[in-house]
């Protein structure tokens, strides 16, 4: 089928998927010498990439997604048992563990924390209609108030679609835990993804541009 496009079709590697992410969600407003740290969880996995300014100082992903957290620990409970909600946190602590390439806390001041698209959107919409940033300590809260609630009453109670209410008790664990190990106490959450640094980058670079 593609052969019969005519299209080229390139795989972009994790070097090039960790600049165009960067790309996206840090543009040309990005702060020459400010070190950020962008945060992506998805279904199976989530993206960590720390950058200074736009340039991109080291990334990785971590097997760990709001999805895979549900179909190891409650596949078939809307509401998890105790046993199942902490089997969720063991879970998650288990792949932070063995991502030793995570940075650490710092005592100085913490880089930027921006969480991409997804999860971290979908929860910063929870925290407030409209709003952009998703705080630690409402994670702390909001994990609590989830944990009890079947999906219909979650997808009723937050401006969610339905399939994501399924997950976002799973998703805010890991953004939570996520958050405490790098020592961020708030991401600013964006829309922005490899998407719009591929199309950010073809504009800019193209020929003509204004």
């Amino acid at each position: 089928l593609l052969a019969d496009s005519g299209l080229d079709v390139r795989i972009l590697d994790g070097d090039e998927e960790a600049r165009l992410t960067a790309r996206a969600a840090l543009g040309r407003d990005a702060v020459a010498d400010r070190h950020y740290l962008l945060l992506d969880t998805g279904g199976g996995s989530t993206e960590v990439i720390r950058t200074r300014g736009i340039v991109v100082l080291a990334s990785g992903s971590i097997p760990i997604g709001s999805v895979r957290v549900v179909r190891r620990c409650w596949p078939a409970a809307e509401v998890p048992s105790p046993d199942q909600f902490q089997a969720g946190k063991t879970l998650i602590d288990a792949a932070l563990d063995a991502a030793d390439w995570l940075p650490a806390a710092s005592p100085g001041e913490p880089p930027e924390g921006i969480g991409l698209a997804g999860t971290f959107r979908t929860l910063a919409r929870m925290q407030s209609p409209g709003g952009a940033t998703l705080t630690r300590a409402w994670l702390a809260e909001a994990i609590e108030r989830l944990a009890r609630m079947p999906h219909a009453a979650i997808a009723q109670a937050y401006p969610i679609e339905p399939d994501r209410a399924e997950v976002i008790l799973a998703g805010a664990m890991i953004a939570d835990r996520l958050l405490g190990r790098l020592g961020l106490d708030r991401v600013r959450a964006t829309a922005q993804g490899i998407a719009d640094g591929l199309l950010d980058e073809f504009l800019w670079e193209s020929p003509g541009r204004a």
